[in-house]
C-alpha cells in the first residue's frame, strides 16, 4: 500500500534496514522516500510516513515480492544513505549517531555501492558522512 498512495515512492529508510536485518528493531510503519512532498497518514492501523528527496538522489530500489504483493523498496545500501541524507537536513553526523543505529550484518553489503550514492549530491557533508560509514563498516 505504501507505495501505491504517494507516487512516486519507495521503501527505504528504517522500514527497509529492519526488513534487510541491518538493525534490531522491529519497524511497524513503513518509511519510504519521494520526490514529492512529505506527508503522514495513518491507515490500516498503520502510520505511514513519506520523506522528500531530490529527484536526482531518486534511486538505487528494487522492485520485490513482500507478502503476495510487489513492492518497490532501497537495496540495503540505498536505505542506510537515505538514512544518512535525511538525518544529515537537521543534525551534524557522527561516529556516535552511526553506532547509535546498532547496525548489524553488515558483511553483505556492497561497500562500492554504497559509496557511489554519495555521488549523486553536491552536499560536501553528505559525501563526507557517506565515507566515515564506508570506513566504520569496512573497520
Amino acid at each position: 500500500m505504501a507505495n501505491s498512495v504517494v507516487h512516486p515512492s519507495y521503501l527505504s529508510l528504517d522500514w527497509a534496514l529492519q526488513y534487510y536485518e541491518m538493525i534490531p528493531e522491529y519497524v511497524p510503519n513503513p518509511t519510504s522516500v519521494t520526490t514529492d512532498r512529505g506527508v503522514r497518514f495513518t491507515a490500516q492501523n498503520s502510520l505511514f510516513i513519506y520523506y522528500h528527496v531530490q529527484p536526482s538522489f531518486f534511486k538505487g530500489y528494487r522492485q520485490e515480492k513482500f507478502n503476495g504483493y510487489k513492492i518497490n523498496i532501497a537495496c540495503p545500501e540505498k536505505a542506510l544513505v537515505d538514512k544518512i541524507y535525511l538525518f544529515l537536513q537537521s543534525n551534524r553526523f557522527s561516529i556516535e549517531w552511526l553506532k547509535e543505529l546498532r547496525l548489524q550484518n553488515l558483511d553483505s553489503l556492497n561497500l562500492e555501492k554504497l559509496e557511489s550514492f554519495s555521488q549523486e549530491t553536491k552536499r560536501k557533508k553528505f559525501r563526507e558522512a557517506v565515507e566515515l560509514t564506508y570506513q566504520y563498516i569496512k573497520g
